[in-house]
């Protein structure tokens, strides 16, 4: 699963039993997602809402539900400051411990401890499940570019219980990409970021502005980034790799390319 791309890692990994999530019907019925039609443009990139770049890692998982989709949704929610970042580096890290306490260590590839590896895979799923149950830390607890969080392991815990999600739903349910993509502008209207895993094609690492026809020729291996807004064209992607990616961090994917392109999304309650 793990790949070399324009010196970008692609390391994410497919989801662990997507069969048993919650779907748009269940967040209907807990009132999380209402029954309105959405408007025909959203767009909810802003200037403190700034794009960084992951650099040669394989965090794309923590930089795109922590800084892409929690971050701008607990700001929105005003359980978090425009000044306080989240940490990427603490979501994509226990991540991949999260998967390992939920998969049989019987000696398979599919899983092996990888903490220490740069292109060892992850999923977003498992992500989620770390900021459900355990929430987010703060870039000054734990910062992408230095060493280990030194005070009290209770301390850290509290701190990151309260930024938790209080719930995920599966947006891509059934083949109808159709419904998909419905559900992908409901929420983003009424909730923020849709979190997406996308396999990568050579536009998307070349960094085009607008992904139109994906080319599955091309494709490598698998990226987790957010969608940010949309159009009647199509819908506003979000990058982990620096401003320098598309326009300021941003490309514009048409609804045919994201058909082909998307593995899996997922909308979270903050």
């Amino acid at each position: 699963m793990e790949a070399l791309a324009a010196g970008r890692v692609l390391n994410v990994g497919p989801s662990p039993a997507r069969e048993d999530d919650h779907t748009p019907d269940a967040a209907e019925a807990a009132g999380h997602l209402r029954a309105l039609d959405p408007p025909e443009r959203v767009d909810l990139r802003a200037p403190w809402y700034s794009v960084h770049d992951q650099g040669k890692t394989g965090s794309c998982v923590g930089w795109a539900l922590a800084d892409s989709v929690m971050y701008r949704q607990l700001v929105a929610a005003r359980r978090l400051a425009q000044g306080e970042r989240l940490s990427p580096r603490f979501m994509w890290m226990a991540a991949k411990e999260m998967r390992a306490k939920l998969t049989a260590v019987d000696g398979e590839p599919a899983w092996r401890p990888t903490t220490f590896l740069e292109q060892g895979m992850t999923d977003v799923k498992s992500a989620l499940d770390v900021a459900r149950v355990y929430g987010a830390a703060l870039e000054h607890e734990l910062p992408f570019d230095d060493g280990l969080y030194e005070d009290g392991i209770e301390q850290f815990y509290e701190s990151a219980a309260r930024r938790r999600i209080t719930h995920y739903y599966r947006l891509d349910p059934g083949d109808d990409a159709a419904t998909w993509f419905g559900h992908w502008r409901r929420w983003i209207d009424q909730h923020g970021p849709v979190l997406v895993v996308l396999r990568v094609d050579r536009q998307f690492v070349d960094g085009a502005r607008k992904l139109d026809e994906f080319d599955p020729a091309s494709a490598s291996s698998n990226h987790a980034a957010a969608l940010v807004g949309f159009a009647p064209n199509g819908f506003l992607v979000r990058c982990s790799w620096g401003e320098r990616w598309g326009q300021g961090g941003y490309a514009v994917a048409t609804q045919p390319y994201l058909e082909r392109a998307t593995l899996e999304s997922y909308g979270v309650v903050v």
